[in-house]
């Protein structure tokens, strides 16, 4: 990966004017003041528990920095219980320190908790600011390649937008250092340890540097063949995207630090899963009739998807139901088909995954309505194909019939400075916290769209008298432990923040003997067809929309491969998780 520095990192913040004390207030008793203490500290404490932040780290645990430069008879602002009155220099004119970051957020006045939030929102958006252009991985050149490019291409973006969402709200090391208020306003200042967080980044990019070294090898070992592609780019692919987010931000965090070498050759790898992925042909089985098989072809090459008939590296097998109904009253026709889409190694018949399909169209005419219906299902069938197309192929056997691809190779060391940087404060990483887990390793996708390191958090407890409860795909940042009270912390997927709960479930795609009276399930929401829940269609919505907790409650209907959960909800059963709290 390169890993040049931009030229310059461009300078947003100001120096710091003189800030005076806090007025002395003599008309207030001792036990008024330790009242407003009292009060104001634990609405600090309620909004650092918003916030995601934890208890400060101990004064031997921060790296010594300069402190802001100000006017001699001035001090720097500090915390403190309750605002200062009127309005600091500060607020005007942005304190500057070797090794920090200010920034100020402003609210009406008696909103301390928004002026706090603003504060650290505009600190954060200065950062971005800088990071906007530094990419290191021109995705141009891999989708110039050919279809199999463009899925690489879209899976890298993919993985960049995560990876940049998880470092955005990163910043543990901002704190507010002073609070002030004037007539109807109120402000924030708040200040971000550059050192401290250099020291974060570079620890973690340690850890992810060691991952790849160790996916290196695997994958060297693994041969070739379009499946190790696959592999590499699942494997590889998010580890190196937070890699490159990573290395963004040591460039704000330590301007003049030397950034550490990626151990492989990412755009290599990018480019040899591309060239793999680009040569993968499909051959179609088990169509209805030749009408759908020839719809459906043609819909997989609008997707990019190489069609061959008798000599496919990919086998899509098809298992379809037909059905006609006259609608009642309406003197309408509808047609539904329903079943799987299977892809197969056609060399070892190893399955790599499976696809429900369950697709109708409706029409006064029952050719017209066939005509929708075929459009509809074809579309799909080739759409899940090609987002799925990774993912399948990783899960899978083989697929034969395409190059050795080869693991990504070690990175050529970079190239000795020609002038030693400028010299700066070596800072020792902090220790992790006690029980905090270990990186978990890459998740396996489910035919839900939901890897097996994942798991679904609570709001509140899911009572045994309940009927359902909303839950939310999220990521385990710190698994529960006896030190946090039985707490996890968690990165919620789509709201994209972390929260502390004990309520966190990991799930399961449920098997026939799972579907029995009172077992928990969580189950998706947002596919709903003639009053039955469905399975997501695709990564996307099962990403993003929501999913409930609830309990199976009714079985008669099993037949139909339907059950009732939540005491009155029609639950397809290819649309229900075995759901086992996270302990």
């Amino acid at each position: 990966m390169n890993t040049v520095r931009p030229l310059a990192v461009a300078a947003t913040l100001l120096a710091l004017a003189a800030c005076g004390d806090r007025p002395a207030q003599q008309d207030r008793s001792a036990a008024e003041r330790a009242a407003a203490a009292s009060a104001a500290s634990a609405a600090d404490a309620s909004f650092d528990k918003e916030m995601g932040g934890g208890a400060a780290k101990p004064a031997a645990e921060k790296p010594v920095a300069a402190k802001p430069t100000v006017k001699p008879a001035a001090a720097k602002p500090a915390a403190a219980a309750a605002p200062t009155k009127g309005r600091p220099d500060w607020v005007d004119q942005v304190p500057v320190a070797e090794g920090k970051s200010y920034a100020v957020g402003g609210a009406p006045k008696g909103r301390r908790d928004t002026a706090r939030v603003n504060a650290r929102k505009e600190l954060a958006s200065q950062l971005r600011v800088h990071i906007q252009a530094t990419t290191t991985v021109n995705e141009g050149e891999i989708t110039r390649i050919g279809s199999g490019g463009e899925r690489v291409s879209r899976a890298w973006s993919n993985y960049r937008s995560e990876a940049r969402a998880s470092v955005d709200r990163d910043l543990d090391f901002t704190t507010i250092i002073a609070e002030a208020e004037e007539g109807k306003e109120c402000w924030a200042l708040a200040e971000l340890d550059r050192s401290a967080w250099a020291a974060k980044l570079r620890q973690e990019l340690e850890t992810i540097d060691a991952r790849l070294r160790g996916e290196h090898e695997r994958l060297a070992a693994a041969g070739g063949g379009l499946r190790p592609a696959a592999i590499a780019l699942r494997a590889v692919g998010p580890l190196a995207a937070r890699r490159e987010s990573l290395v963004n931000d040591l460039m704000l965090a330590d301007p003049q630090g030397t950034l550490p070498v990626c151990p492989i050759d990412i755009v290599a790898l990018l480019q040899a899963c591309a060239k793999g992925l680009g040569s993968v042909t499909i051959r179609l089985e088990g169509a209805p009739d030749a009408v759908f098989a020839a719809r459906t072809q043609e819909a997989m090459a609008k997707q990019g998807l190489a069609v061959n008939e008798r000599a496919g590296s990919v086998v899509v097998r098809l298992a379809l139901r037909e059905t006609q109904r006259l609608l009642p009253g309406q003197n309408w026709t509808r047609i539904n088909v329903a079943g799987s889409a299977t892809v197969v190694d056609p060399n070892t018949g190893n399955i790599a995954g499976s696809l429900q399909i369950d697709e109708s169209a409706a029409d006064p005419d029952a050719g017209q309505a066939k005509a929708k219906m075929l459009d509809k299902a074809s579309a799909a069938i080739a759409k899940a194909i090609d987002e799925r197309l990774i993912d399948l192929l990783a899960g899978g056997g083989d697929i034969g019939n395409g190059p050795a691809v080869a693991a990504p190779q070690p990175a050529a060391p970079a190239p000795a400075p020609v002038a030693p940087p400028p010299a700066v404060v070596q800072v020792t990483p902090p220790a992790p916290a006690p029980g905090a887990a270990a990186a978990p390793a890459p998740g396996v996708l489910d035919q839900h769209f939901i890897y097996s390191d994942e798991v679904f958090v609570l709001d509140d407890a899911f009572k045994p008298g309940e009927s359902w409860s909303y839950a939310k795909l999220a990521k385990v940042r710190q698994a529960p432990s006896v030190q946090t009270k039985g707490q996890g912390q968690f990165f919620l997927i789509h709201a994209g923040k972390d929260v502390w709960t004990e309520f966190a479930y990991t799930s399961r795609v449920a098997t026939p003997a799972d579907l029995t009276l009172g077992q928990t399930v969580i189950v998706f929401e947002d596919n709903s067809r003639d009053s039955i829940y469905y399975p997501p269609i695709d990564q996307k919505s099962a990403r993003t929309n929501t999913w409930f907790i609830c309990r199976i409650t009714d079985v008669t209907d099993l037949f139909k491969q339907q059950v009732m959960a939540g005491g009155r909800y029609q639950v397809h059963t290819s649309n229900i998780r075995v759901a086992v709290p996270l302990k």
